[in-house]
């Protein structure tokens, strides 16, 4: 039996108006600003593996660019004003940053996809290693892992998770 996935690693950003924090505790990625990048994560199915890197404003020596999070999309993207968290709209819920709400541009707005994390660390413990010929997604929000087995290995080995193990 061959055991298939699809492993997708998507890019977080943080800007003024995203926060990591937020995307952990409320289990979502977010991506928006222009329809090229909603249309990136809307392409998420529900089962798919994801991996979050994080990329940081270089201004903030306290946090550090690097893989963040393996989860399990849980449901397809939505327009952040209709994302549910335990049955509730998320603007109910105490976000570290609202301002993911400002954007009242349909297609500007934040997109949301539910994500089940299955590991995850606070930003500052983000997982890197310089020179070791590991995946980045630059330039795209998501990006495929298919045959990147340097950086399957080394998330694995850094979250202690098996990916075959999260395959139902």
């Amino acid at each position: 039996m061959v055991l298939t996935m699809v492993m997708i690693s998507i890019m977080l950003m943080l800007e003024p108006h995203r926060n990591w924090n937020d995307c952990k505790k409320y289990g979502f990625m977010a991506a928006g600003g222009g329809k090229k990048y909603s249309e990136q994560i809307s392409r998420l199915k529900a089962g798919d593996i994801l991996t979050a890197y994080l990329t940081i404003d270089r201004k903030d020596r306290s946090a550090r660019n690097g893989f963040v999070g393996i989860g399990i999309v849980q449901e397809e993207a939505v327009p952040v004003s209709k994302f549910l968290y335990n049955g509730r709209p998320l603007k109910h819920w105490p976000l570290t940053q609202p301002a993911i709400f400002k954007e009242k541009d349909p297609q500007k707005a934040e997109h949301l996809v539910k994500v089940n994390w299955k590991k995850a660390v606070d930003r500052n413990q983000a997982k890197w290693t310089k020179n070791a010929g590991l995946f980045t997604p630059h330039g795209k929000v998501v990006s495929s892992l298919k045959d990147q087995d340097k950086t399957i290995d080394f998330l694995q080995k850094e979250f202690k998770i098996r990916f075959s193990d999260l395959i139902p």
